[in-house]
């Protein structure tokens, strides 16, 4: 072989041997792409609105709330036909000689730390005043079942019984005036998130005055001067209401806003 021949030689199995190690390499990775999710136009989802909802038991004992005990007594019913209330006994028909009622106080739970409470005013007498959501039991009622029965009635919220405390009341007597067995018993309700929607359902509700949501602490410096000065049912307050919230606010609360 000759040395031209040799060098020809040599070229070409140095060529293969560099072919062959290329082909035996992968390519180098390509840079990674960065992928930019194209703008669609769509609006940005504004926050849910906060739902209206009461407040439990738990968390109102969470908030200080002193919720008054023996709850379970009040799903019961008022004295029935054939029982002897005082020495008088309770006979049959709707309102032929008792005077059952049940009142609710309404709050809303605001996001400054305080308090609003629902009012209405009455068309019936004591009319022009202003009260809570309220009225008379029916035939089998019990106080509580009578309670929710009325908010709906006069102010067009649903609330299940379970969602009323017990605030005061209960005790039953004989009415002066008119010699009928009478008895009574406020509850409270505490909403939080939103104020539910109300709406006016009743001819007992004086539709162009409707409902308002009052300062807590307002109305009951309000109402406490007025009992100290005005007799029932006299003044704008409605007597029982005027009870409601200074027992709400001394008893249940804790406190003693300046009046």
């Amino acid at each position: 072989m000759s040395t031209i021949q040799f060098r020809s030689v040599l070229a070409l199995l140095l060529l293969s041997s560099a072919c062959g190690t290329q082909q035996g390499v992968p390519p180098p990775a390509p840079p990674p792409q960065v992928i930019v999710a194209p703008h669609d136009g769509a609006p940005v989802q504004a926050p849910l609105a906060p739902k209206s909802r009461t407040l439990n038991a738990n968390e109102l004992a969470q908030m200080g709330f002193q919720i008054p005990g023996n709850q379970a007594q009040w799903d019961s019913l008022p004295p029935q036909p054939g029982q002897q209330v005082q020495g008088l006994t309770v006979k049959g028909g709707p309102g032929a000689d008792t005077n059952w009622t049940a009142f609710t106080l309404i709050l809303f739970a605001n996001n400054k730390g305080g308090y609003e409470v629902l009012t209405q005013k009455r068309t019936i007498k004591p009319s022009g005043v202003i009260e809570t959501p309220g009225g008379h039991l029916t035939g089998g009622q019990s106080w509580r079942t009578g309670a929710v029965t009325e908010i709906q009635q006069e102010s067009g919220i649903k609330l299940h019984e379970s969602d009323l405390f017990y605030l005061e009341g209960g005790k039953l007597g004989v009415s002066k005036a008119t010699g009928k067995l009478y008895g009574n018993v406020n509850f409270f309700a505490v909403f939080t998130g939103a104020k539910p929607t109300t709406a006016v359902t009743s001819h007992e509700v004086d539709a162009s005055y409707g409902h308002q949501w009052l300062p807590l602490e307002q109305i009951y410096t309000d109402a406490k001067t007025e009992q100290a000065q005005a007799g029932f049912n006299q003044g704008k307050y409605y007597s029982f209401f005027r009870q409601q919230l200074i027992s709400f606010v001394e008893n249940v609360l804790n406190k003693k806003f300046s009046h």
